[in-house]
This record gives structure tokens, C-alpha cells and sequence, in this order.
């Protein structure tokens, strides 16, 4: 069957054709569009869509859309603006070292081809080597000059990407969902999306996750903001973030987005006797359950808590104009490292 996204009547834009309401807006979304060859075949595939899984999220309050809404838009705007642990958003293109463990293998002799081909000290190019995390190397207004500087460093056997300003963001953005449902003799789950849609996922197509405790340290959408960067260690009232709170990123071998699962808003119920009362156990037992083979759980990815916070300024680190939004700063960071391993990771399969 061949389909074709499926369009929001309100803003125009294109959704993956299992959506039924906007990944966006959150609007009502035209049927999907297949080949007249396969009508039935379409009808049959939209089925398991139509039903309510078997466990469903929470009741979803009317400001829950908003809510959602209000932060894809914050999340947009903050990765395309400031600087970030990744170097500066604002660049038409960064070039980005993958962490690897052949870099701290070799950084002995790495680090001198490094240092001159970037054009930075010794000592830096050895931390950057050393690191587990990505590193920013370098910015520039043309690609061309990117790539010619990341030829020497691929040849070397380092792992570079280069980030578009102007492209990496394009269905890339995280989609929160609230609760799955799965039959344990089918590869597909269902999962709910935190706007009241529904996601149909074959488990083969997981990938790998990424898993992060968030320690906000203000909403970006509050103006007074500490002079200099300096960040206080006092939660703004005005947060609905104040506390600590568990994310997890679910990647897929078939699409740019990651399932963003939230653990203090994500309905665990499907755990059955596996359900805890901790977050953390709680999201590796989900891991679990979603692979094909519980024995070998999808790898997940816990390196963020080595990336280093970047202080805020009031002038430049806010996300304007949307005071009911709250995201954390952090939580910012955190897609951006996700979203620069996997577009790294989609690289490699693509070059295969």
C-alpha cells in the first residue's frame, strides 16, 4: 500500500499518515491518500487506529492540546536560536564530533589532527576525544567549508555530522504519548499521543532510547532571568517543571521523531505486575516489554547527564512569548543531544 502524509486542514502541514489530528496544531487531519489498486488494503490498515487500545492514558483536560502545542512551539524556537552544549543554534551549519570509543583509543595521535584541522589547542581537541557526549568543532555560513574541513577528520577515522539550521528540525521534534497498548503476539502497539491521537508502532522498528533525569533550573519562558547567566537555584513559581522529572526518548528505525514518554505523565498500566513506584524502573520495564525479545532490551543511551548545562541569559535564552509553556531549559538540551545522535545514526543507515 502506498500512502501519502496526511495534511492539516488548519495550518497545511503534513503528518505521518497513522496521525488522526495534527502533530503541529493539534487540527483534525484529512484520510490519508493510497493507490486505488489497494483501497481495501487501506481500509483494513486504518482499522486497529479506530479502536480505543485496551489501556488508555489519563483523561485528557481541554488545556492539555494547548499545552502541547504551546511546547512544540517553545521547542522549535529555542533549537533555532542561542547557544546551546552543541554550540550556537543560530549557525547556518555546525560541524559535530560523535563520541566514540576509538577516539579515546587513539586520542594520543587523533588529538594532533584535530587540533589542526579545526584549528584549536591540544588540550582541547584531547578533551573533545575523551568526551562521551558530541562535541561542537566548528560553524560556518557555506556547508562546503564543513565538509572540507570533516573529509581529514573522516579519513582519520573520526565520526563527524554537520547540522542544517534550515532542515534538522523538519519532523524531527519529539512526540510526547501518554500510554501503549500491545498484544503479545503482534509486533504492533499502539500508543496514545499526549493530544488524544493515536500511534501505531511496529516494535521491529525500535531502534534504540535515550534516558535523562531533568533538573530544571527555570522555565524559559519567564523574563527575570539572573544577570550574567548566573542561574538561580530558587524554581520559579510560575513553572509547572519545578520538580525533577524522568524523560524518555524511543528512536525508530522508520521515522526522524523520537516517542517522547514522560514518566510523571505516562500511564504505566501495561506493566501489569511490572509496574513500580519508581520512574526509572518503571521506563526499563516498559523497554522491555516493548522489544521483540525481552532478553535483549533495545540499547538505551544515558550519557546526557555528562552534558554540561549552559547558563541562561535573560536577553537571549526565553523562549518569547509564550508564558504558559514552562519547558525547561533541560529538557531543550536534551533533544538537541538526541536529535544530533540520531540524524548521525540515520546518516550511517542511509550510507549502508
Amino acid at each position: 500500500m502506498v500512502s501519502t502524509p496526511r495534511l492539516c486542514s488548519h495550518c497545511n502541514r503534513p503528518s505521518p499518515d497513522q496521525y488522526v489530528s495534527c502533530m503541529y496544531c493539534g487540527g483534525p487531519l484529512a484520510a490519508a491518500q493510497t493507490d486505488q489498486s489497494s483501497g481495501a488494503e487501506a481500509l483494513g490498515a486504518a482499522e486497529p487506529l479506530a479502536e480505543e487500545p485496551e489501556v488508555l492514558g489519563q483523561e485528557l483536560q481541554p488545556s492539555v492540546r494547548s499545552d502541547v502545542d504551546l511546547r512544540r512551539a517553545d521547542l522549535l524556537s529555542a533549537l533555532s536560536r542561542s547557544r546551546g552544549p552543541f554550540g550556537p543554534r543560530s549557525a547556518a551549519y555546525r560541524l559535530i564530533l560523535i563520541p566514540a570509543s576509538a577516539n579515546r583509543e587513539g586520542a594520543h595521535w587523533l588529538m594532533h589532527r584535530l587540533a589542526a584541522q579545526v584549528g584549536i589547542d591540544l588540550y582541547t581537541a584531547r578533551s573533545h576525544l575523551n568526551r562521551q557526549v558530541p562535541s561542537f568543532l566548528a560553524e560556518s555560513e557555506h556547508r562546503g567549508h564543513l565538509e572540507e574541513m570533516a573529509a581529514p577528520l573522516r579519513e582519520a577515522g573520526l565520526l563527524v555530522t554537520i547540522i542544517s539550521r534550515t532542515s534538522w528540525l523538519d519532523d524531527a521534534l519529539p512526540v510526547p504519548v501518554v500510554a501503549a497498548s500491545c498484544d503479545d503476539a503482534d509486533a504492533d502497539c499502539t500508543f496514545v499521543v499526549a493530544d488524544g491521537g493515536k500511534l501505531l508502532v511496529n516494535r521491529a522498528s525500535l531502534l534504540w532510547a535515550a534516558l535523562a533525569r531533568i533538573e530544571p533550573r527555570r522555565p524559559l519562558s519567564v523574563s527575570d532571568a539572573q544577570e550574567d547567566g548566573v542561574v538561580s537555584s530558587s524554581p520559579s513559581p510560575l513553572s509547572r517543571d519545578s520538580g525533577s522529572y524522568q524523560l524518555l526518548d524511543i528512536l525508530l528505525s522508520d521515522r526522524q521523531y523520537a516517542l517522547r514518554l514522560r514518566a510523571d505523565r505516562f500511564d504505566f498500566s501495561c506493566l501489569g505486575e511490572a509496574r513500580s513506584i519508581s520512574a526509572e524502573m518503571n521506563l526499563r520495564a516498559l523497554l522491555s516489554w516493548l522489544s521483540l525479545d525481552p532478553q535483549q532490551m533495545i540499547p538505551v543511551d544515558e550519557f546526557f547527564r555528562r552534558v554540561p548545562a549552559v547558563a541562561l541569559d535573560k536577553s537571549r535564552d526565553r523562549v518569547e512569548g509564550s508564558s504558559a509553556s514552562g519547558l525547561s531549559a533541560r529538557e531543550i538540551e536534551f533533544t538537541e543531544y538526541v536529535l544530533i545522535l540520531h540524524q548521525f545514526n540515520r546518516e550511517l543507515d542511509n550510507a549502508d
